[in-house]
């Protein structure tokens, strides 16, 4: 019942967070001579104000650390174990969500995405629609630091090096963000620290559930019990 109840709440605050997103669209704030100046950005750009990186990468560099959480899930030890971080996982990410949405429209800032730079119309990238404005903060980073926080809260089959790894991806996917103009650097920095502090106070529940082996389901189900 718990896992319907994040659903439900996931989803409304993922099309609280969408409609946010296209509200926050303003052709007439995107313009070459608006976007705010940032350090990275001045060292990772060709002279003709282009990024290094396609802005695309970042929407790949989303599957792998996907992907390894999930081998996590599958592995879980039981299914009633893999439902409750399931659940964690979806609340946590729509309070993030949810206060990305508002502060995205209360800290407007000019893009630094090339392609939205003086343009009328929302351009698009091949996997997801770019939402120019969309900058405090960041949505890949915030991903890829609740799939890896999950893996790193996981002990029992996940081992030190790949959770070192994973990190490290994590780091590099975060560089890539910047590099690629899809985020100014403060909006990396903060979905690092709403994202990691949020988890970090859920991090409890991660670890009792990935270790939940479902006994006590099972003990109650042989009794003829029937379980909620």
């Amino acid at each position: 019942m718990l896992l319907q109840h994040s659903l439900v709440v996931w989803i409304v605050s993922l099309l609280f967070a969408t409609n946010t997103n296209m509200l926050c669209f303003t052709p007439t704030l995107n313009t070459q001579q608006n976007v705010l100046p940032d350090v990275l950005h001045s060292l990772m750009t060709h002279d003709d104000g282009t990024q290094f990186i396609d802005d695309t990468v970042c929407d790949l560099m989303l599957l792998p650390l996907l992907l390894l959480l999930l081998s996590c899930l599958w592995y879980a030890k039981s299914s009633r174990s893999r439902c409750m971080v399931i659940s964690e996982l979806m609340i946590v990410h729509s309070v993030l969500v949810v206060v990305r949405g508002v502060l995205i429209n209360v800290t407007t800032l000019p893009s630094p995405i090339h392609s939205c730079l003086d343009t009328s119309i929302r351009p698009q990238s091949y996997l997801l629609t770019i939402y120019c404005n969309d900058q405090i903060f960041s949505g890949h980073t915030t991903v890829n630091l609740i799939a890896m926080s999950a893996v790193e809260f996981n002990t029992v089959y996940v081992s030190r090096s790949i959770k070192v790894i994973g990190w490290l991806y994590v780091v590099a996917a975060s560089i890539v963000s910047i590099a690629s103009r899809d985020h100014y650097t403060v909006d990396v920095l903060l979905a690092w620290t709403h994202t990691c502090g949020l988890m970090w106070l859920r991090r409890s529940n991660f670890e009792k559930y990935w270790n939940d082996s479902g006994v006590k389901e099972d003990e109650v189900e042989k009794n003829g019990v029937k379980v909620n």
